[in-house]
Protein backbone atom coordinates (compact mmCIF):
# COMPACT_ATOMS: atom_id res chain seq x y z
CA UNK A 1 0.00 0.00 0.00
CA UNK A 2 1.12 3.59 -0.62
CA UNK A 3 0.72 6.51 1.48
CA UNK A 4 -1.84 7.98 -0.36
CA UNK A 5 -3.65 4.20 0.79
CA UNK A 6 -3.01 4.87 4.05
CA UNK A 7 -4.13 8.56 3.77
CA UNK A 8 -7.50 7.33 2.10
CA UNK A 9 -8.01 4.29 5.03
CA UNK A 10 -7.78 7.38 7.93
CA UNK A 11 -9.75 8.74 6.69
CA UNK A 12 -13.04 6.56 6.33
CA UNK A 13 -11.70 5.57 9.74
CA UNK A 14 -11.85 8.80 11.68
CA UNK A 15 -15.36 9.17 9.70
CA UNK A 16 -16.19 5.87 11.16
CA UNK A 17 -15.25 6.34 14.83
CA UNK A 18 -16.84 9.64 14.59
CA UNK A 19 -20.30 8.40 13.99
CA UNK A 20 -20.23 5.42 16.03
CA UNK A 21 -18.91 7.83 19.07
CA UNK A 22 -22.13 10.38 18.22
CA UNK A 23 -24.44 7.34 16.74
CA UNK A 24 -27.09 7.18 13.82
CA UNK A 25 -28.98 9.44 15.23
CA UNK A 26 -27.09 12.41 15.85
CA UNK A 27 -25.29 11.84 12.72
CA UNK A 28 -28.27 11.60 10.50
CA UNK A 29 -29.57 14.88 11.90
CA UNK A 30 -26.78 16.62 11.17
CA UNK A 31 -26.77 15.51 7.84
CA UNK A 32 -30.04 16.60 7.45
CA UNK A 33 -29.63 20.25 8.90
CA UNK A 34 -26.32 20.76 6.55
CA UNK A 35 -28.34 19.44 3.47
CA UNK A 36 -31.99 21.37 4.34
CA UNK A 37 -29.59 24.17 5.64
CA UNK A 38 -27.75 24.37 2.29
CA UNK A 39 -30.90 24.16 0.50
CA UNK A 40 -32.78 27.01 2.29
CA UNK A 41 -29.18 29.38 2.40
CA UNK A 42 -29.77 28.86 -2.02
CA UNK A 43 -33.32 29.48 -1.88
CA UNK A 44 -34.27 32.22 1.29
CA UNK A 45 -30.79 34.28 1.48
CA UNK A 46 -32.89 37.07 0.02
CA UNK A 47 -35.69 37.21 2.65
CA UNK A 48 -32.49 37.81 5.22
CA UNK A 49 -30.06 40.59 2.94
CA UNK A 50 -32.57 43.05 3.72
CA UNK A 51 -31.99 42.93 7.44
CA UNK A 52 -28.28 43.15 6.76
CA UNK A 53 -29.08 47.02 6.61
CA UNK A 54 -26.56 47.62 3.69
CA UNK A 55 -23.73 47.05 5.67
CA UNK A 56 -21.98 45.52 2.98
CA UNK A 57 -21.32 47.44 -0.33
CA UNK A 58 -20.97 44.60 -2.47
CA UNK A 59 -23.87 43.00 -3.12
CA UNK A 60 -22.31 39.95 -3.94
CA UNK A 61 -20.83 39.30 -0.54
CA UNK A 62 -24.13 40.66 1.24
CA UNK A 63 -25.59 37.32 -0.82
CA UNK A 64 -23.39 35.19 0.72
CA UNK A 65 -23.07 36.54 4.04
CA UNK A 66 -26.74 35.70 4.30
CA UNK A 67 -26.55 32.20 2.48
CA UNK A 68 -24.36 31.93 5.58
CA UNK A 69 -26.33 33.19 8.67
CA UNK A 70 -29.02 31.07 7.08
CA UNK A 71 -26.81 27.96 7.19
CA UNK A 72 -25.46 28.82 10.58
CA UNK A 73 -29.02 29.24 12.14
CA UNK A 74 -30.37 25.78 10.25
CA UNK A 75 -26.71 23.94 11.26
CA UNK A 76 -27.58 25.25 15.01
CA UNK A 77 -31.16 24.06 15.06
CA UNK A 78 -30.25 20.74 13.91
CA UNK A 79 -27.61 20.23 16.32
CA UNK A 80 -30.48 20.94 18.92
CA UNK A 81 -32.98 18.72 17.76
CA UNK A 82 -30.02 16.15 17.65
CA UNK A 83 -29.39 16.31 21.21
CA UNK A 84 -33.13 16.58 21.90
CA UNK A 85 -33.54 13.51 20.41
CA UNK A 86 -30.65 11.64 21.76
CA UNK A 87 -31.73 12.49 24.98
CA UNK A 88 -35.01 11.12 24.51
CA UNK A 89 -33.58 8.23 23.11
CA UNK A 90 -31.72 7.95 26.13
CA UNK A 91 -34.13 8.05 28.55
CA UNK A 92 -36.62 5.54 26.50
CA UNK A 93 -33.71 3.00 27.48
CA UNK A 94 -33.43 1.96 23.39
CA UNK A 95 -30.02 0.41 23.19
CA UNK A 96 -27.22 2.56 22.29
CA UNK A 97 -25.27 0.00 20.97
CA UNK A 98 -27.40 -0.40 18.22
CA UNK A 99 -27.33 3.43 17.89
CA UNK A 100 -23.38 3.40 17.77
CA UNK A 101 -23.13 0.41 15.47
CA UNK A 102 -24.89 1.89 12.81
CA UNK A 103 -23.55 5.39 13.49
CA UNK A 104 -20.22 3.84 12.85
CA UNK A 105 -21.75 2.50 9.71
CA UNK A 106 -23.13 5.65 9.22
CA UNK A 107 -19.46 6.99 9.24
CA UNK A 108 -18.01 4.32 6.34
CA UNK A 109 -20.32 5.74 4.06
CA UNK A 110 -19.36 9.04 5.10
CA UNK A 111 -16.01 8.58 4.69
CA UNK A 112 -16.57 6.57 1.24
CA UNK A 113 -18.34 9.94 0.20
CA UNK A 114 -15.53 11.77 1.48
CA UNK A 115 -13.08 10.33 -0.41
CA UNK A 116 -14.56 10.19 -3.77
CA UNK A 117 -14.88 14.03 -3.91
CA UNK A 118 -11.11 14.10 -3.16
CA UNK A 119 -10.53 12.07 -6.11
CA UNK A 120 -13.29 14.37 -8.03
CA UNK A 121 -10.88 16.88 -7.22
CA UNK A 122 -7.71 15.24 -8.17
CA UNK A 123 -9.14 13.68 -11.32
CA UNK A 124 -10.12 17.67 -12.11
CA UNK A 125 -6.26 18.25 -11.23
CA UNK A 126 -4.99 15.55 -13.41
CA UNK A 127 -3.49 13.57 -10.91
CA UNK A 128 -4.15 10.18 -12.72
CA UNK A 129 -0.74 10.38 -14.61
CA UNK A 130 1.12 10.58 -11.09
CA UNK A 131 2.98 6.96 -10.80
CA UNK A 132 1.74 7.24 -6.98
CA UNK A 133 -1.98 7.26 -8.01
CA UNK A 134 -1.46 4.58 -10.68
CA UNK A 135 0.11 2.33 -7.65
CA UNK A 136 -2.46 2.54 -5.04
CA UNK A 137 -4.95 -0.03 -4.42
CA UNK A 138 -7.59 1.96 -2.98
CA UNK A 139 -8.15 4.75 -5.52
CA UNK A 140 -9.64 2.56 -7.77
CA UNK A 141 -12.29 1.60 -5.36
CA UNK A 142 -12.31 5.62 -4.90
CA UNK A 143 -12.92 6.16 -8.61
CA UNK A 144 -15.54 3.93 -8.53
CA UNK A 145 -17.42 6.08 -5.44
CA UNK A 146 -16.45 9.44 -7.80
CA UNK A 147 -18.29 8.42 -10.74
CA UNK A 148 -21.52 7.44 -9.08
CA UNK A 149 -21.01 10.92 -6.87
CA UNK A 150 -20.26 12.94 -10.44
CA UNK A 151 -24.18 11.25 -11.48
CA UNK A 152 -25.74 12.96 -8.13
CA UNK A 153 -23.75 16.19 -8.58
CA UNK A 154 -24.98 16.61 -12.20
CA UNK A 155 -28.24 15.91 -11.26
CA UNK A 156 -28.30 18.28 -8.29
CA UNK A 157 -26.56 20.97 -10.97
CA UNK A 158 -29.51 20.58 -13.25
CA UNK A 159 -32.12 20.70 -10.58
CA UNK A 160 -30.60 23.89 -9.30
CA UNK A 161 -30.59 25.66 -12.46
CA UNK A 162 -34.03 24.73 -12.95
CA UNK A 163 -35.45 26.02 -9.92
CA UNK A 164 -36.95 29.59 -9.98
CA UNK A 165 -35.95 31.22 -6.74
CA UNK A 166 -38.40 33.27 -4.60
CA UNK A 167 -39.24 37.07 -6.16
CA UNK A 168 -37.60 38.05 -2.56
CA UNK A 169 -34.30 36.30 -3.75
CA UNK A 170 -33.71 37.76 -6.60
Amino acid sequence: MTTVDYILAAAVLLSMLFGAVRGFLRESVALLGWLVGLWLAWRYSGIVEPYLGGALVDTELQEWVARALVLIAVVIASWILGAMLNYLVQRSGLTLGVDRLLGGLFGVVRGAVIVGFAVMLGQAAQLGTEQWWRDSRLLPIGEEMASVLRGYVETGRRYVAETELPESAT
